[in-house]
């Protein structure tokens, strides 16, 4: 039985008359730089990036596979070169309140270069500082002051 629904393969192509086109193939042509039908939601976006409020988000949404990350990707890239470029900015820890962290200004780009280095700090503090409890030295200064400490505590109970 034949689906009546069912389209035949030679159907599924529409052949053009070649000297319609001024190229043999598509890798003769330049790449498109525009965003093709979608120019209110472009218009929106600029709209959005060019506000200066902090308090203003763009919401994308769509379906899954429209293209949506590469169009908003492509109009940020363009949207940020003729921007300043902005300080990087750091949350490091806060002693005082684990829950409120400190925020650190920083020349742009170097954030990354303060991050690796104190991972590279932490590290050696790991590795150093125990190694440091277990030298001779170290180890004298130890005694001295326990000697101090009991000697201190005898004479106390002694009165």
């Amino acid at each position: 039985m034949v689906n009546k629904f069912e389209v035949p393969v030679k159907d599924l192509s529409k052949k053009y008359p070649s000297r319609l086109f001024d190229f043999k193939n598509t890798s003769e042509l330049d790449p498109l730089d525009s965003i093709i039908g979608q120019k209110r939601a472009v218009e929106a976006i600029d709209f959005g990036l060019n506000m200066k409020s902090s308090d203003y988000n763009i919401f994308v949404t769509g379906l899954e596979g429209t293209g949506k990350s590469t169009i908003i990707k492509k109009l940020l890239i363009e949207h940020a070169k003729s921007q300043e470029t902005s300080e990087d900015l750091c949350l490091v820890n806060n002693f005082d309140d684990a829950y409120c962290p400190v925020v650190i200004e920083m020349p742009a780009g170097s954030a990354v270069y303060f991050s690796r280095s104190m991972i590279q700090l932490i590290q050696v503090i790991k590795t150093q500082t125990p190694v440091f409890f277990e030298t001779p030295s170290f180890q004298e200064e130890q005694n001295s002051i326990q000697k101090e400490t009991v000697n201190r505590a005898a004479y106390f109970r002694a009165d």
